[in-house]
This record gives structure tokens, C-alpha cells and sequence, in this order.
């Protein structure tokens, strides 16, 4: 175990068993308070289905891309998107006599000929670069893409793959049902991916990579079971229990009814490996995907998974124009305040998604932290950022708080902490339990 981590940590931290909290992340130096203690890549990573339109960001990375005028068309496309009144102070009277723009109002200006967003130069974003498979995945970049098309795409991907109807089916029943389904495939086919190209070397959709994982194939003697072994080896290492025994039971949920519920999760878990064999379309792997395996990926994210977000240019953008000399601001706002009344409270919505971080997976929990999640603002993709809250010295174990603990009783800690399946025994609850 140690020795996987090592590769991933550099010389700052360290993974090491514990006694009682199974891994723990632990620090190599000395860290000040506010200092950052780790910046770290996801694994695997996927953006929220309801999310899509209020946030165009590249597929790998999370970055934004395109253009402020293309994130707000988004966002106006929505068909949720309410008009609302500009957030500003104004008499009564000139409240009274103004009326929200609607979306649709504000669509047509900004598709009008010859617009162009005033400002917007100052926050430029990288040009959508097209999956090359030809399905509607976007990225920052071409890095990005050729990334993403090697990690797990080109096996995702509708615009390529023989069985497109089955793959799309699949995608559809996992926005419909769970977005953590999404996760759980591009788990599944990279695993599976090294082994693939094992035995066949001869699809086309993906010929450069095979023809190059051929070479490395033959000069190292990779064998199925140990490319399988390898390919699984960063998800062996996380917290990994049945889905339909790690998620939390709803609290609109009867605890009298909680073995019917958990039966109904396990069935959804059923119907959607059913479709997603079909999609995988090759028999010789389909006992690879047993409901047991798969009900273990999905229950890994369940316990695992981090939030992904990413902070919007949209609003920023809005945020200069309401800082503007006043002169150069009314002119401005002839053009921008349709549009943020149009936008609503929706101009300030960010990209938002669930990932699996390797590193982080083996944070543990206090409910008085020594680190804590933070985006700063030179954050601008999906990074898992995590910073010191007070100084750490070398040796310490670095805990962040899985829940909003502050003003909570010891009670109401361990409530909610009851979801992730311990009891916590930090020096905050010991030192409240005795009290009590």
C-alpha cells in the first residue's frame, strides 16, 4: 500500500496504516497555517447531469471554456431559467415601474448580429475543443482530450462505439436514476481498458493507442491477470462496501422500511450493470462485471467521492461590471443588466460534479480539523485543493471535517456522521462525551 501512495505524495506526506481509522494521510513536514498542503488530480470525476447548462467546462478537467457569452447563452437555455429582478438598490417607485427581462428576451440579444459582450475581453477562456470520436463531450484543450480518450472516452464514447444505441440507453438511464452510475462505468472501462487491448488488438477505434500499448505489451510480457491487476490497482486501495448496504438511508425514509429500500437500490444497481454490459457489447468480459464488483465501484464512490466545483467567470464577470467607475458602469449595464436580470440568481451558479481523489480518500475525520477543502481563485478546474487551518508539525495526521461541524452538538455529530458508517472519536467528542 505504502509503496502505490509513495508515488503519489512526493517527499511532503505520507500514507500509513492506523490503528483504529484503517489509512491515514499523514505529514512528512512541518505546514503553516493557510499553507497548501495538497493539490490533487481526480482519478475519475464526472460533472452533475442537471448542471450541464450552467456550467460548460471541459470533460477532463473542469476548466470553463468557451466564452462568458457562450456560458450565459447556456444558461439562459435552460428551461428553468426564471427572470428576476436586478439585485440593486432602487426606490420603490423605480421598482414598482420595472419588469424582469425574460430568457427569451435576452437570448435574442445576445444571438443579435454584431453583438458582442462588453468587458468580456478581460476574462477569456480556451476555445471548446470537440471529442474527436465525434459524440458531445468538449474540452479545454487537446491534451485534455487526448487524456480523457485514453484514460476511459474511447470506450464511452456514442459517436464510435458498435453499440451506440446501448450506450446511450445506459447513459440515459444513469441521468435519469443516479448520477454516481456515470463514475461507476468510467471505472469499470478503464479498469478494463489495458485488459482489452490485451486481447484485441485489432480495433480500429482506437488503433494508435493499441498499436503503442502492443509494443509496451510485448517488451514487458504484461500478462491479462496482471494488466487487470494493474489497471485496478488505484480503486483496490479505497474504502470499497456494497452500494446497497453503504448508502445512507433517506431520513423521508421509515426505518421500518429500510430493507425494501436497500432491495430497491440493489435492484436499480441490477438494471443498470444489465445495460451496461449491453453496452459493453463483448461477451468474453461480461462475467468481469459481476453485481458484486459493481455494486463495490458504486459503493467506493458512495463513501469516497469528493464534490467537484469549480467557481463561475460568470459571475465574475458580473462582479467587474458592478465595480466600474460609474460612468463607464451605466453605460455597460445598457447591455449587461437584461441579461442579469434575465440570468437571475443562476449568474452566480458553478460547475458543479462528484470525483474519486486518491489521496484525499485517505483523509480522515475530526470534528476539529487540521485542514480543510478550499478552492482559492487561481483554482480554476476540478483540483481538489486541500490547505492547512492551523499549524501542523511533522509527524501529525492531517483530519478534515466531513460535515458542517461548527455550532452542532456531540449528539447531532454523530448523527450525521452515522451516514459514513463510524463512530467518531476525535478529541473534540471525547472530550464532550465525559462532559455529558
Amino acid at each position: 500500500m505504502e509503496e502505490y501512495y509513495s508515488q503519489l505524495t512526493g517527499a511532503a506526506l505520507r500514507v500509513k496504516s492506523t490503528a483504529t481509522m484503517g489509512k491515514g494521510l499523514f505529514a512528512e513536514r512541518d505546514f503553516d497555517a493557510e499553507e497548501v498542503i495538497l493539490i490533487e488530480e481526480p482519478l475519475f470525476a464526472a460533472q452533475h447531469s442537471h448542471n450541464k447548462n450552467d456550467a460548460v467546462v471541459c470533460g477532463f478537467c473542469f476548466r470553463y471554456v468557451g466564452s462568458i457569452q457562450l456560458q450565459i447563452q447556456r444558461k439562459l437555455e435552460a428551461p428553468e431559467t426564471q427572470s428576476c429582478c436586478y439585485h440593486e438598490e432602487e426606490d420603490e417607485e423605480e421598482d414598482h415601474h420595472r419588469h424582469g427581462v425574460s430568457s427569451e428576451e435576452a437570448l435574442a440579444l445576445l444571438k443579435g448580429d454584431g453583438f458582442s459582450l462588453p468587458h468580456g475581453d478581460k476574462f477569456l477562456l480556451p476555445e471548446v475543443v470537440k471529442c474527436s470520436g465525434g459524440c458531445s463531450e468538449i474540452y479545454c484543450s487537446k491534451s485534455c482530450a487526448q487524456r480523457a480518450w485514453h484514460d476511459h472516452h474511447s470506450l464511452l464514447c456514442d459517436g464510435v462505439s458498435q453499440h451506440r444505441d446501448e450506450l446511450v440507453l445506459f447513459k440515459e438511464f444513469a441521468d435519469e436514476t443516479n448520477d454516481i452510475f456515470h463514475l461507476a462505468s468510467k471505472v469499470a472501462f478503464a479498469c478494463f481498458f489495458v485488459l482489452r487491448l490485451c486481447f484485441t488488438f485489432s480495433v480500429q477505434l482506437i488503433a494508435k493507442v493499441m498499436l503503442r500499448t502492443k509494443k509496451l505489451s510485448e517488451s514487458s510480457g504484461v500478462t491479462d491477470r496482471n494488466a487487470l491487476l494493474e489497471a485496478w490497482k488505484p480503486f483496490a486501495m479505497g474504502e470499497k462496501r456494497l452500494w446497497w448496504e453503504a448508502v445512507a438511508l433517506p431520513d423521508d425514509v421509515d426505518p421500518l422500511e429500510e430493507a425494501s429500500f436497500r432491495s430497491q437500490i440493489k435492484e436499480l444497481a441490477e438494471a443498470s450493470l444489465s445495460q451496461l454490459k449491453a453496452a459493453l457489447g463483448e461477451p468474453e468480459f461480461a462475467p468481469l462485471f459481476s453485481l458484486e464488483i459493481y455494486g463495490s465501484i458504486i459503493g467506493m464512490f458512495e463513501l469516497n467521492n469528493l464534490d467537484v466545483v469549480v467557481a463561475s467567470p460568470v459571475e465574475n464577470y458580473f462582479l467587474y461590471i458592478q465595480d466600474l467607475e460609474p460612468a463607464l458602469k451605466e453605460q455597460t449595464e445598457q447591455i449587461t443588466r437584461p441579461l442579469f436580470e434575465a440570468l437571475g440568481e443562476k449568474y452566480a451558479s458553478f460547475c458543479q460534479g462528484s470525483g474519486f481523489f486518491a489521496l484525499h480518500s485517505c483523509i480522515n475525520h475530526s470534528c476539529e480539523p487540521n485542514a480543510k477543502a478550499f478552492k482559492r481563485d487561481e483554482d480554476i478546474n476540478g483540483n481538489a485543493v486541500i490547505i492547512a487551518t492551523r499549524k501542523i508539525m511533522k509527524g501529525e495526521q492531517i483530519f478534515t471535517s466531513y460535515i458542517e461541524e461548527e455550532d452542532l452538538s456531540y449528539t447531532e455529530r454523530q448523527a450525521m456522521l452515522s451516514d459514513y458508517g463510524f463512530a467518531c472519536e476525535c478529541t473534540k467528542c471525547f472530550r464532550e462525551k465525559n462532559q455529558s
